[in-house]
């Protein structure tokens, strides 16, 4: 009989193992894997709507999202985790500019009022 321990390193090494970035994500959503774990999966996500969605849902450090929320270049990837992750004003701000389509900046001068507002006081 295997033991919990042996169990864990198994889903560890089955999960380092997967290449397709959905199963990555899901797998990081629904097994339990550690911080370290889901970290360096993040780090490896290339296509944004995985990324976006992992942001959202795994529990990441606020210093992770910070820096790949810089990195994110599709507009609505970019709204999208101004809406649901939870950053500083300051960052928001910062990439606010580099949205250039219209409808997003509708969205994100809409939706991203109120995180603004409410942090205006960490400027």
């Amino acid at each position: 009989m295997k033991t919990k321990n042996s169990n864990e390193i198994l889903r560890q090494e089955i999960f380092l193992k997967l290449t397709d970035e959905k199963r990555i994500y899901e797998a990081g959503r629904d097994w339990y894997l550690s911080d370290d774990m889901l970290k360096k999966a993040f780090l490896k996500l290339k296509e944004e709507k995985w990324i976006y969605r992992a942001g959202r849902n795994w529990g990441l450090p606020k210093e992770i999202l910070q820096e790949t929320f810089l990195k994110l270049k599709g507009e609505e990837y970019i709204y999208k985790a101004g809406r649901d992750w939870d950053l500083p004003t300051e960052i928001l701000l910062e990439v606010l500019p580099n949205i250039r389509e219209d409808a997003w900046i509708f969205a994100a001068g809409k939706d991203w009022k109120m995180k603004i507002k409410e942090n205006i006081n960490e400027l």
